[in-house]
């Protein structure tokens, strides 16, 4: 495609030819995105995940299946991953 140029109003006038309106679309408003909710994580969920790891801290189990929404097979294999480095 070739350039656009934009020529000001009033810039070239020629006897006989008015000028047209130049009509664009409106502006998409893009609605904000909605923060995901953290999952609930139930106590049983817990403490079976952290049976599995006994040497990492409580927190940081819960953390990781919070980042996981509540997937123990995801937050299992980030725990195994974070065992292996």
């Amino acid at each position: 495609m070739g350039q656009v140029m934009m020529v000001p109003p009033g810039a070239y006038t020629y006897p006989g030819y008015t000028s047209v309106p130049v009509y664009t679309l409106p502006p998409t408003h893009h609605l904000p995105a909605s923060t995901p909710q953290p999952a609930v994580i139930s106590e049983q969920d817990l403490k079976q995940v952290g049976e599995m790891f006994p040497g990492v801290d409580a927190e940081v189990v819960k953390s990781v299946l919070e980042a996981s929404q509540g997937n123990k097979e995801a937050a299992i294999n980030s725990l195994l991953q974070m065992q292996e480095s």
